[in-house]
């Protein structure tokens, strides 16, 4: 991601259906980026069709991360916490 050289709109996505803390540390992470570099991340619960988008989601509560991890896109072993 280019956060600090601002080359690419950077949005963070929030499923509708996120749990309200998954929406609230998306919006202080854009606010910390905002703090550095100078530009604030939208925080939307619409994906966007192009650009660079961070999914912010909990596994086992997100209907979007659970499909990505059935089709392989996330390798849910990495992402877990012990």
């Amino acid at each position: 991601m280019n956060f600090v050289l601002g080359i690419n709109h950077t949005v963070f996505y929030v499923e509708p259906e996120g749990l309200e803390g998954v929406r609230r540390i998306a919006r202080t992470v854009a606010k910390d980026i905002q703090a550095v570099t100078g530009q604030l991340p939208e925080v939307t619960d619409r994906l966007p069709e192009n650009g660079q988008v961070l999914r912010c989601a909990t596994l086992g509560r997100s209907p979007m991360a659970d499909r990505l991890l059935a089709r392989g896109v996330l390798r849910g072993e990495r992402l877990r916490g012990s």
